[in-house]
């Protein structure tokens, strides 16, 4: 009585999960255990087969992009600290208050920990955009004491409108027209004194993120969704084969075409 009660208010919820269904179980457990009736063997082997896709499904497909993801921006933020406390770093266009590092000559390199030039203080914020967030313990700490941090973030509970104002109001790298980032060289945005950030958004691909541009001003207190915005989302990688089956109506219109996680760069056209 109690699981189908459960189920019966969690079914008005307009968010539905098949988590939902899990306090069905115990009941469904007992039933089949005072039931005199025989499972046929074709049921079992059905039974057998759907837990067996499923348990590929969600272990190979469901959010199965999101560990990596946060893998990849450990290993990177790792190799900005190693280029700059090893002197193999090129320090690039401070004058007009970014900082881009060069990570061309980090092949092989392996050092132990060690403080970040001083004059420096890197920070890279990351954006997870309708998707889960990664684990907090596996958010690597390994710049907290060479003062160079990955904050994560996530957009949980926010409408598109306020995703898009926080983006209005990222710290945004600024670029040219038309470029594309180098894996070899991460940039930075002058945010205060010797301090610079750098602003990442991880979103499935099923999503047009070109969508997610905010408009500037009209003057009107609103946004203006006809004007034209210098914010644009440079792609820095992808991991395949991620789903996220909050917007699973989506993937089935694309016919699954789109499984891709991606990570953009936040920047400002000039």
């Amino acid at each position: 009585m109690s699981s189908g009660l459960g189920l019966l208010v969690l079914s008005f919820a307009p968010h539905q999960e098949m988590r939902f269904l899990l306090p069905m179980l115990s009941g469904f457990i007992f039933f089949l255990g005072i039931s005199k009736s025989k499972i046929s063997r074709s049921m079992m082997t059905s039974i057998a087969l759907f837990n067996i896709i499923l348990a590929f499904v969600f272990g190979y497909f469901h959010e199965s992009g999101v560990v990596p993801a946060i893998w990849k921006l450990n290993t990177q933020n790792h190799q900005v600290i190693d280029a700059v406390k090893s002197s193999k770093a090129t320090f690039s266009g401070l004058k007009n208050d970014t900082l881009t590092v060069s990570l061309d000559n980090l092949q092989g390199l392996n050092l132990d920990i060690a403080e970040i030039t001083p004059e420096y203080k890197l920070n890279t914020v990351v954006w997870f955009v309708y998707t889960l967030i990664p684990p907090l313990h596996l958010v690597d700490t390994y710049g907290e004491k060479t003062r160079s941090n990955l904050i994560v973030k996530n957009t949980s509970g926010k409408k598109k409108q306020e995703i898009m104002s926080i983006f209005k109001h990222s710290t945004l790298v600024q670029t040219r027209s038309n470029v594309s980032v180098s894996p070899v060289q991460v940039d930075y945005r002058k945010v205060d004194d010797n301090v610079y950030e750098r602003t990442l958004v991880v979103i499935p691909s099923i999503y047009n993120i070109r969508e997610f541009i905010p408009q500037p001003d009209s003057g009107n207190g609103k946004d203006d969704f006809n004007s034209n915005s210098n914010l644009e989302f440079i792609p820095i990688f992808s991991i395949h084969n991620h789903i996220e089956f909050d917007s699973l109506d989506m993937y089935f219109k694309s016919l699954f075409k789109s499984r891709d996680l991606n990570c953009y760069l936040l920047t400002e056209k000039i």
